[in-house]
């Protein structure tokens, strides 16, 4: 996880990818500059980060989360099976289509000849997670985009989709809690 901006970040694995890749950073980066780095240690110990977070940008995010499933609920087509997985101080919104046909990558390229950027799901799962058969079945919806974007890029996706080769059954969306790996 990275801080935008600060250069600075953090990772958890083996030891020796840890090095490999702070090695890799270290390049890329040369030096974080002292204050930069004084001042995000300041505000992680004093709680200052956390609680920007949770007063400035967690609203922001679960604004248009909820305008997001609003209009997802209006517009995404009603014979794909498809549903939300619940996260909703995230910045990101996980769809998974429910159909043996879809499959994330194909609907990726497609999104993306029509205007609009998703990412695969199955790129998120953990390698013991990978032999999964549903892996192909997620995206996920960035939510940093300014509502108007976020609209369009909505009704694009929506279109897509409907023209995706799944079958026709009726189906309602549902929420699901939990993460996806």
């Amino acid at each position: 996880m990275g801080l935008p901006g600060a250069r600075l970040g953090f990772a958890a694995g083996p030891a020796d990818q840890i090095g490999l890749l702070n090695n890799a950073v270290s390049n890329l980066v040369l030096q974080a500059p002292g204050l930069p780095q004084m001042m995000l240690s300041e505000a992680i110990s004093s709680s200052l980060l956390d609680e920007q977070l949770t007063k400035m940008i967690a609203p922001q995010y679960q604004e248009k989360r909820t305008h997001a499933l609003r209009l997802l609920d209006q517009i995404f087509p009603e014979h794909i099976p498809w549903s939300v997985c619940d996260a909703p101080d995230g910045m990101f919104l996980w769809i998974r289509v429910d159909s043996s046909e879809f499959d994330d990558l194909s609907f990726y390229q497609s999104a993306l000849d029509a205007g609009v950027f998703i990412t695969p799901g199955r790129f998120f799962f953990s390698d013991s997670h990978k032999h999964h058969k549903d892996t192909h079945k997620f995206i996920r919806v960035s939510l940093s985009a300014p509502i108007k974007e976020l609209t369009d890029g909505i009704n694009i996706l929506s279109s897509v989709l409907g023209q995706f080769g799944v079958s026709s059954h009726a189906f309602r969306r549902q929420s699901i809690s939990g993460s996806i790996s």
